[in-house]
């Protein structure tokens, strides 16, 4: 399951967070490879501050189990790039982005009860299973 974590500086209505993380999940789900029903995409509101000032600025963390791969990255960054900019006034230089590629057996789910790790699952397009 793909996890995309925004942490910005920047309040949002909370009609356009949802349409940002809807945009943002589809294309996450697109250029991974992954079932959308499978993305999970959380907005946090945070104070912060990025080169000595505390204008507008954007941390977006995103986890996969497979899939994020260097050209997969690039594609990701570019098409979230684009939507945040869309959604909101942030200055382009101050939107960051961390991608990590997880090892499977670092996730976990509830399945029937019992805490499985993805090694143990059957893996469908994902941490389906």
């Amino acid at each position: 399951m793909p996890v995309i974590t925004i942490r910005t500086n920047v309040s949002f209505t909370e009609g356009a967070i949802n349409q940002l993380l809807l945009d943002l999940s589809h294309k996450a789900a697109a250029i991974l490879g992954k079932d959308k029903n499978n993305i999970l995409a959380s907005y946090q509101h945070c104070e912060m501050t990025c080169n000595g000032t505390n204008e507008n600025a954007a941390f977006i963390d995103i986890q996969s189990i497979n899939g994020a791969y260097k050209k997969q990255c690039s594609d990701i960054c570019l098409s979230f790039f684009k939507s945040i900019c869309r959604f909101s006034t942030i200055d382009p230089s101050r939107i960051y982005f961390n991608i990590f590629n997880v090892e499977p057996i670092s996730a976990w789910k509830i399945v029937k009860g019992k805490a499985v790790c993805s090694e143990d699952i059957k893996v469908v397009g994902g941490f389906n299973k």
